[in-house]
């Protein structure tokens, strides 16, 4: 299974945003995809949401044989803030008792509360989209005021790396995050994690929703899936096909 949690800032967004995206997901790996509805800043701030992504997995892990669903292949994923607390919830997994995360997949991620990034500076003014302003703002909301490079939780480019399972990144080459996901990938590199970067330069932020308008970003989805179904060894995928 593939547990997700959508993008949006902390702040916006839901599973019916994304719900096209969960279902290309589903279809073209084979996998079930379980999407968390996590709470929104910011009525609910740091570190609620990444609490609430750690008790999904638990969750999932205890009751996922009510379903069906094999609870010792589980993979994690997300886009922009999504892939933020999917990456959250790969780390916390490292702990003794905690359910084993076989692999993760992260689109876009927002890794870190650093708005001096080159690709912040090229794209961060709106022309393709997600602009500076627009991340402080969610930040801010998101926090509260405290201050993320004290806790890897809300910014994961900071924590420790070891330990993690595969990772693929897929970043978009037009979009102020696309250097959060480059500078992970250093760090994965240096921590001795299995991983792959690929970085679609023709395309902006949350591109993983286009894919009803834009090839590149229906290929970048399929090879996500095609990942997951690989990491996860499932051997019933359906053959890859659009959604009406």
């Amino acid at each position: 299974m593939l547990l997700y949690f959508h993008g949006g800032g902390f702040a916006l967004n839901s599973i019916d945003t994304h719900d096209r995206l969960h279902r290309l997901l589903a279809l073209r790996s084979g996998a079930a995809v379980l999407a968390v509805a996590y709470s929104k800043a910011p009525e609910h701030r740091f570190p609620h949401q990444n609490e609430e992504a750690l008790a999904a997995l638990r969750w999932i892990a205890r009751h996922g044989a009510d379903y069906g669903l094999d609870s010792a292949r589980i993979a994690v994923g997300g886009d922009s803030a999504g892939a933020n607390l999917a990456l959250g919830v790969a780390l916390a997994a490292r702990a003794p008792g905690e359910p084993r995360v076989s692999f993760a997949l992260l689109f876009y991620g927002m890794f870190a509360h650093d708005f001096h990034t080159l690709s912040h500076k090229r794209y961060g003014d709106g022309r393709y989209g997600l602009t500076t302003a627009r991340m402080r703002w969610y930040w801010e909301r998101y926090l509260g005021g405290v201050e993320p490079t004290r806790d890897p939780r809300a910014a994961p480019l900071l924590a420790d790396l070891r330990g993690l399972p595969p990772v693929l990144l897929l970043a978009a080459g037009l979009d102020c995050l696309r250097d959060d996901s480059v500078r992970l990938a250093e760090r994965l590199a240096a921590a001795d994690v299995p991983y792959a970067l690929s970085v679609y330069d023709s395309l902006p932020h949350s591109f993983a929703v286009l894919t009803r308008l834009v090839e590149a970003a229906d290929g970048a989805v399929t090879r996500a899936a095609l990942a997951v179904r690989d990491a996860l060894a499932v051997r019933d995928a359906l053959a890859v096909r659009p959604l009406p």
